[in-house]
């Protein structure tokens, strides 16, 4: 689901990172990340230097906090071309230094690559499945093909890290899940595979999981492997070695060769100075689900262009009235829709702080009524 805001919401934004302290930094900059991956917002961002987003994005990219850096650095990475196509002539500097600098390390791989005829198979994941991708790494190591994971090779920036992983990739696994859709890192990631036309395979890590939104359209038709506890985990790794035989040409070992890996139960590190955070989803909770409700970009389209009489008509159905939301129009509403599923750390900061949400009962029924547009 793509995320439209208008320019109050991206004001917002920028002085909540100017202003507020760490935390409420970290939660601005990400939010501000989420929204750089729809193109309109990329025009309106790069296209009004007054809204101060990307100025804010160079500043805080030298945080000493890691989250609030990494965010800042990969909404950049995000806004690269829209930068190069700016009217701004500052802004368009910033985008050719990226490029420039993206073009210098492809010209070193190229040479470096060139001489080893060598690539990899890079696993691109959410923390959550660490454990069982792991094991997915130690079986594919062991066939003879090179695996990428970051938490064996992750030096310096991340994001060059990263873009460097998807580079001299091969093989591009990508592994589905809730979590992974709604991390901006795992889309940056899968987005920039896409883009360069690398193989990408889909694991999926979560029974009864449909990739929606961005990642159902990278998904596809698709051929994947499910590696959730649905299935037996020796069997689909076989599978998956099978295939990575035919994308390499039956260069290594076959999948039989060997006895199968299996995932042990684990306790998931982080690496030093990580700072990870979780965004349970209040109707999820509420609902006793795990499953995340996600809103359609129609439905939002559809929101933004309410009338007051369906603004009126959608606050007295679900017994809005008393609960500080009267004054909204269809914009803020479909703002608060979309935020509620990419952007859950702000969403809830909004109701408490903006809407003065001090009470779960008020909470409850906004998150309900919200889920009702789905």
């Amino acid at each position: 689901m793509e995320t439209l805001v208008d320019l109050g919401a991206l004001e917002l934004l920028v002085e909540l990172g100017r202003t507020g302290d760490q935390t409420e930094q970290n939660e601005s900059v990400a939010a501000l990340w989420a929204l750089c991956f729809d193109e309109d917002n990329q025009s309106l961002i790069t296209g009004k230097a007054e809204l101060g987003v990307v100025d804010l994005l160079v500043d805080l990219k030298h945080s000493e906090n890691d989250s609030i850096k990494n965010s800042c650095n990969g909404a950049l990475w995000t806004l690269r071309d829209a930068l190069k196509k700016s009217v701004c002539e500052k802004y368009k500097k910033i985008g050719e230094e990226l490029a420039s600098k993206k073009e210098n390390v492809n010209i070193l791989r190229s040479r470096k690559e060139a001489e080893s005829n060598e690539g990899h198979v890079m696993i691109s994941y959410q923390w959550a499945d660490q454990h069982v991708l792991k094991s997915v790494r130690d079986n594919i190591k062991a066939r003879g093909y090179k695996v990428w994971m970051d938490i064996d090779k992750m030096s310096g920036s991340i994001l060059d890290a990263m873009g460097n992983a998807v580079e001299g990739a091969v093989v591009f696994l990508m592994c589905m899940s809730n979590k992974y859709k709604h991390s901006s890192a795992c889309r940056a990631e899968a987005e920039y595979a896409f883009q360069l036309r690398k193989k990408i395979i889909p694991l999926k890590m979560e029974p009864g999981y449909k990739p929606d939104g961005w990642l159902g359209v990278l998904c596809g038709a698709k051929l994947y492997f499910e590696f959730s506890p649905k299935y037996a985990f020796k069997d689909k790794m076989k599978a998956l070695l099978k295939e990575l035989n035919q994308v390499f040409g039956e260069t290594a070992d076959t999948p039989d060769s060997g006895e199968i890996i299996k995932p042990q139960t684990a306790v998931v590190t982080q690496p030093a100075g990580a700072h990870v955070v979780e965004h349970p989803d209040t109707a999820s909770t509420l609902s006793g689900t795990v499953a995340r409700i996600t809103v359609s970009k129609t439905t939002i389209d559809k929101v933004r262009k309410w009338s007051n009489t369906d603004l009126k008509n959608w606050i007295e159905r679900n017994g809005l009235q008393t609960c500080g939301i009267n004054g909204l129009t269809g914009g803020e509403i479909a703002l608060l829709a979309s935020m509620r599923v990419e952007c859950p750390e702000f969403f809830y900061k909004c109701l408490q702080d903006m809407l003065k949400v001090k009470d779960l009962l008020t909470m409850s029924k906004i998150v309900w009524a919200l889920h009702d547009l789905s």
